[in-house]
């Protein structure tokens, strides 16, 4: 008899916690209805800016498209070892690849140009590139 007892209260205290954790799925489940209504609402008031800016989105990627084609027209008549290097150098981190000389330093990392190969840059007789950076150096205006 005691065992039984025991088992009943044991069973007793199971249910409880079973009650009690469907009382929690309920209270869950409502509140997931309600955040998904609340979505929703949220959505049909974002559903016009969203049309609009996909459209922006498309008139944007088609200028971006034009603006690659003529970028790779004009590619086509630089010479291929120096486009290989820039191509090189191009990356999404690195926002300039081709700098002036800023007086007698590199315009992207102020580091100084020895004399000869300033001089060179200057007269346009060659293409050179920073020592520390490896960004393409030109003469400025």
């Amino acid at each position: 008899m005691a065992e039984l007892d025991l088992a009943r209260g044991v069973l007793v205290r199971e249910e409880g916690e079973w009650v009690k954790l469907a009382d929690q799925v309920k209270s869950s489940d409502l509140r997931a209805t309600q955040v998904e209504a609340e979505i929703a609402i949220v959505l049909e008031g974002q559903s016009e800016m969203r049309t609009s800016l996909e459209a922006r989105k498309s008139d944007i990627e088609k200028e971006r498209s034009v603006a690659a084609a003529a970028r790779d027209a004009s590619a086509k008549s630089v010479e291929k070892g120096l486009r290989t290097r820039y191509e090189r150098l191009r990356s999404p981190r690195r926002l300039q690849v081709l700098v002036p000389l800023n007086g007698t330093t590199c315009g992207a990392c102020n580091t100084a140009i020895p004399m000869s190969r300033r001089a060179a840059i200057k007269a346009a007789t060659v293409i050179d590139a920073c020592e520390n950076c490896g960004a393409i150096l030109y003469q400025g205006e």
